[in-house]
């Protein structure tokens, strides 16, 4: 499954001697709208999920169950796998959760780079968008972005590859849920015949 592009370095800047950009160019702004409309997509996604292997009304689902991201989510999801023994009954299913799932948080970590960082101009004047978040390798040693924030350049064609590989995702997530709900009712289904065949032979 295709991965987020990370974003290309541009330089190592402290945001103190950076000018943050307000008003962005129009086309950084649909850039931003396509990632977070696809993101909320693959949420919805999750979530769906989540609430079918609850088995609860989606309504009750969205009152019981406070706002996570995706990535948090999907920890829940696995969790109501393993307590409907799905990794047993459908033994292809763990390699596609473990894959799922570190690509639910590669599309999270993508999103909220947008949706956490500022936008700063760059000594040259070229548009940045800035990141405080994790880690990087230098010469010097791992620096801590915390400290040293980094500016990312942002080529026009990232949108668009972000967005579609976020909807990959949230496809995948969507058979994956098709698939574990066909093993639930499967299941319930089994479990009711058995019940019946038992009383008719208690009254039998």
């Amino acid at each position: 499954m295709e991965k987020p592009k990370k974003l290309p370095l541009h330089a190592i800047t402290r945001s103190a001697h950076s000018k943050i950009v307000q008003d962005l160019p129009p086309h950084v702004y649909e850039g931003i709208g396509k990632i977070v409309a696809a993101q909320a997509i693959l949420e919805t996604a999750v979530t769906d999920l989540l609430f079918n292997l609850a088995e609860i009304d989606f309504s009750v689902g969205r009152v019981v169950f406070r706002y996570q991201a995706g990535s948090e989510r999907f920890k829940t999801v696995k969790r109501l796998m393993v307590l409907h023994g799905l990794e047993k009954t459908l033994p292809s299913v763990p390699s596609v959760v473990s894959e799922l799932e570190q690509q639910i948080t590669d599309c999270c970590n993508a999103r909220d780079q947008f949706a956490h960082g500022v936008w700063i101009q760059c000594p040259d004047r070229e548009l940045a968008l800035r990141v405080t978040k994790g880690q990087f390798e230098t010469d010097e040693g791992i620096i801590d972005r915390t400290f040293v924030p980094q500016a990312m350049s942002v080529p026009d064609e990232y949108y668009e590859q972000t967005r579609q590989v976020i909807l990959t995702t949230a496809a995948a997530i969507d058979r994956l849920r098709r698939k574990l709900v066909a093993a639930l009712k499967a299941r319930s289904a089994l479990a009711h015949i058995i019940a019946k065949a038992t009383t008719q032979r208690h009254h039998n």
